[in-house]
């Protein structure tokens, strides 16, 4: 009968390892066969015996098997009987001898035990009672702890700082260059029960743990991690709907990538609990613990040997035909074949999708929390550098024939059957994609009183992915055309004569790249001819700029709103004897002096561009008022869309000096 998760988590310390195993792919873990699974009979007691680790020519783990340390505690699910760790030592022939318990700050009066091994094994890391009490609830929680051995005594034992009197702190799995810590523990803030956390180790001190997101977590209880030296995080859950009880689940963590949570089948699990899942470096065997109908114990160390081909890991990268550039937001999925009778189909998974089908990821997403560069010093979040990297990271089996499908806006679908050797022939896997043609965008140049079309006007066309500006002449129709590129938005303006200009932004992602009839339409309007000038302009008088807006959180002047500050300049240049202020509004995001400083930027800027084309500083004034004079409701926290806030994102010009007489400036 299985026994209550609560004696699980309150007891239980179970074991964390630092060694590693390949993730076993789609296709091999789903056959029982290809695993041998035996209970370690000479070392399992009738009590409670978990979390084995490997340490010199044996193993340490954890039991309760010691009767005689008795201790009065009413909060002892076991009555009386409390955790140590022990070393079981393996002779020639490879059995294990009798296990004695480890000597020296460890093996209290409570419990001690779950422990993983770092720095050559020379420094242990575990689990054990909270010595200063209980908590407000009246529960004696667990805390790590971390130790050196000296002359074989196990000394200098001192809790780590990220523990705490008021929850649970337990599980600790360290990587093999201990950077990394694993661990479990109920802390306020997160989903619900115990959570898997991530903490890394600097060169002084310890950072702040990290929970590892909903991949990982459930409202239900996640203990028992442990992370191999490949990258693959193995924990237990009871969250995700397994076979029974307590199941073990895998996930891929490195670099950049956001992977596929998979279900360990049998025999790994079972209808009952299993947990504290380990490898060896090899990744060929490794312990497991369960409670499974045919053990010798309430719980028993098993071990288990891999009989199947042993995968690769293989660093894919997605990179640009024409330019080599690494395309690191490519969609990539891969698929493992079987031969059937109707030739290749990918091999199904066990829980409905593709186990090998991954896709990078938004680092500033909410499920940034499976992104841990742990070979290295980087930080939890830092974002993958294109050329230094590959994206995708797969396991791959060798003889084995893999479906491939990339896709990427802007370029043309690959989809294709490759073989594992082409895939692991090199230390890279480069899938080149190439970009779809350039189509033919165009474009009608027409009057805006009566819609005839204006021949010969003159076209100006700006690529804002290089900068590059073309001209064109409209042909009698007043029509032309020009190449456009899928990825690139374009700047539009055409003008003659008389004519006001006029100017549209085309924007890529409103443009199916496969329609070539896209048309963009330019009106102009003859300038209005005044009988007489009035002096309506005068010092005082704002005058909004009606095309100049800014993006979200940015002070750098758009390529669109350069053509309106181009009319400011002409204004200026016109008139010698004007001078202004620009006045620049931010929208309600963001604090009230943010939204200063930032608006005084934009004004900056603004006077910044007027200035290189030939104004003179003195001439100009830069004011930013920030969020204090908006234009609509959307003030803070209002529910408004962007275009919406971009309506406050605004510049003004307020007339400061002006001496010529008779003139007007149009608003």
């Amino acid at each position: 009968m299985r026994k209550p998760l609560s004696t699980i988590i309150g007891i239980l310390f179970v074991a964390t390892f630092t060694f590693a195993q390949q993730l076993i792919p789609a296709g091999s873990i789903a056959i029982p066969s290809e695993y041998e699974i035996t209970n370690i009979e000479e070392l399992n007691s009738s009590q409670l015996d978990y979390c084995a680790v490997p340490f010199r020519n044996g193993i340490v783990f954890t039991s309760t098997r010691n009767s005689g340390s008795v201790f009065g505690c009413s909060k002892d699910f076991l009555s009386g009987h409390y955790s140590d760790l022990y070393y079981a030592e393996k002779d020639r022939e490879g059995s294990f001898q009798s296990p004695r318990l480890l000597e020296g700050e460890v093996n209290g009066k409570y419990h001690d035990g779950a422990c993983t091994f770092v720095n050559g094994q020379t420094e242990m890391i575990f689990s054990r009672n909270n010595r200063k009490g209980t908590n407000k609830w009246g529960m004696i929680d667990l805390k790590i702890y971390g130790g050196e051995i000296k002359s074989g005594l196990w000394e200098n034992v001192k809790e780590l700082p990220f523990n705490s009197d008021e929850f649970a702190t337990c599980h600790p799995s360290s990587t093999p260059n201990g950077v990394w810590l694993y661990f479990a523990s109920d802390r306020p803030g997160g989903f619900g029960g115990m959570d898997i956390y991530v903490v890394q180790r600097k060169e002084v001190g310890w950072g702040q743990p990290v929970n590892l997101g909903s991949k990982v977590n459930t409202s239900s209880n996640e203990i028992f991690p442990f992370i191999s030296s490949e990258g693959i995080l193995y924990w237990s859950s009871e969250g995700f709907g397994g076979m029974g009880g307590l199941d073990i689940y895998a996930l891929p963590i490195s670099n950049g990538e956001a992977a596929i949570r998979s279900h360990l089948t049998a025999p790994i699990n079972s209808t009952s609990d299993d947990f504290a899942f380990s490898t060896n470096f090899e990744g060929t065997d490794g312990f497991l613990t369960s409670n499974r109908e045919g053990g010798f114990g309430k719980d028993d160390l098993y071990s288990w040997k891999f009989l199947g081909q042993k995968p690769q890991m293989a660093n894919i990268c997605v990179v640009d035909e024409k330019t080599g550039e690494r395309i690191l937001d490519a969609y990539l999925d891969l698929k493992p074949l079987s031969q059937g009778i109707n030739g290749s189909t990918p091999i199904p998974s066990t829980d409905g999708i593709s186990f090998l089908q991954m896709q990078a990821m938004n680092v500033a997403g909410k499920e940034y929390l499976v992104l841990v560069p742990y070979e290295d010093n980087a930080a939890l979040l830092e974002k993958p550098q294109i050329g230094k990297s590959c994206d995708f990271h797969y396991p791959i089996i060798a003889g084995r024939k893999y479906q491939v499908t990339v896709d990427k806006p802007g370029y043309l679908p690959l989809k294709r059957t490759v073989t594992a050797e082409e895939i692991l022939t090199n230390e890279e896997w480069l899938i080149p994609i190439r970009q779809k043609p350039p189509i033919a965008m165009s474009g009608e140049v027409k009057d805006k009183n009566n819609h005839k079309p204006i021949p010969f006007a003159d076209v100006k066309v700006i690529n804002s992915c290089n900068g590059k500006e073309h001209a064109y002449v409209a042909d009698r129709q007043g029509t032309f055309t020009f190449p456009m590129d899928c990825n690139c938005d374009y700047e539009v303006m055409a003008s003659k004569g008389s004519y006001h200009y006029d100017y549209e932004v085309i924007y890529s992602y409103d443009i199916q790249c496969e329609d070539e009839n896209t048309t963009v339409l330019l009106y102009l309007e003859k300038e209005a001819i005044s009988k007489k000038p009035e002096p309506e302009f005068e010092v005082g008088m704002v005058l909004k700029l009606e095309d100049l807006y800014y993006d979200y959180d940015k002070f750098a002047i758009r390529s669109d709103a350069s053509i309106e500050l181009d009319r400011v300049v002409e204004y200026m240049l016109d008139h010698p004897s004007l001078e202004i202020e620009l006045r620049s509004h931010t929208d309600s995001r963001g604090t009230d002096e943010y939204n200063r400083v930032l608006s005084q930027r934009r004004a900056e800027s603004a006077v910044e561009y007027i200035v290189s084309r030939g104004i003179q500083p003195s001439r100009l004034k830069a004011a930013g008022y920030g969020e204090t004079q908006l234009v609509n409701n959307c003030r803070n926290g209002a529910d408004c869309s962007d275009s919406e806030h971009q309506e406050n994102r605004r510049t003004e010009i307020k007339v400061t000096k002006f001496n010529e007489k008779g003139y007007r400036i149009e608003k």
